[in-house]
């Protein structure tokens, strides 16, 4: 999914899981994009190792050449394989067969397990700014706030958000990628909660967004006036949860 955003500017993107229908016990997904598409005499090595189609892709769009790699790898362990059809100019798919088991018994119950997540009207009116430059991270923490709320604004870095609040628009909840380009979340928090005090307005909970969980990583998000921090990759139940907190400040 990475490298299909990556190397799509236009057209589509799509994803398909199917059943086999040539052996009923596995289960096939098809990640197909529109893209630039892969030189036939690169496609065999391209789970190699460093391997990408060439030099102008890596100045261009950047990465190591491990992913594939990482993914076949993965996929093996798995007991699966991933392959691969691509044109070059006209687009990729990549197939991966994963064997899997199949449930036979009536998995309805009235006992629902702890991470199915039901729509709560208080959590609804509530309105979430994300600061996130990763396009799927943001496709996915969206599609999270979605089941939560009804208000969602999305931005690619610190200066949009810092745009949004001046503008006026009333948030309850800032959600802040730390790493971004033009102007990162830490920075973002200081120039908003600065902002928010010379304009005498309440000053909005802004939680990080981070994969790093070291104590220094932390303390320096909160140093910075953040509220909180939440790991990457973000649960929906950890979402709801803060949510139910900020929603319930005495609580």
């Amino acid at each position: 999914m990475s490298n299909a955003f990556k190397f799509t500017d236009e057209g589509e993107i799509s994803v398909d899981i199917s059943m086999s229908k040539n052996n009923p016990d596995h289960i096939l997904i098809e990640v197909k994009d529109s893209g630039i598409g892969i030189a036939e005499n690169i496609q065999t090595k391209l789970f190699e190792s460093y391997i990408q189609a060439d030099q102008s892709i890596t100045r261009r769009f950047g990465g190591t050449g491990l992913g594939l790699t990482i993914c076949k790898r993965i996929i093996a362990l798995m007991g699966g394989t991933i392959s691969l059809n691509s044109i070059e100019g006209q687009g990729t798919t990549f197939i991966v067969d994963l064997p899997i088991t199949v449930d036979k018994h009536d998995s309805t119950s009235a006992n629902e397990p702890d991470n199915i997540v039901r729509g709560d009207g208080q959590l609804h009116a509530l309105s979430v700014l994300v600061a996130e430059d990763n396009d799927i991270n943001r496709m996915v923490i969206n599609g999270m706030l979605m089941k939560l709320v009804s208000h969602i604004v999305l931005v690619n870095d610190g200066e949009q958000a810092l745009d949004k609040i001046k503008s006026g628009r009333k948030f309850d909840l800032i959600l802040m990628d730390c790493e971004m380009p033009v102007m990162d979340g830490i920075t973002a928090c200081s120039a908003i909660h600065a902002y928010q005090r010379s304009e005498n307005t309440p000053l909005v909970p802004i939680y990080a967004l981070t994969a790093h969980v070291s104590d220094e990583n932390q303390q320096c998000c909160l140093k910075s006036g953040m509220s909180g921090v939440l790991t990457k990759p973000v649960s929906i139940s950890a979402l709801k949860k803060l949510l139910h907190v900020l929603s319930n400040p005495k609580k």
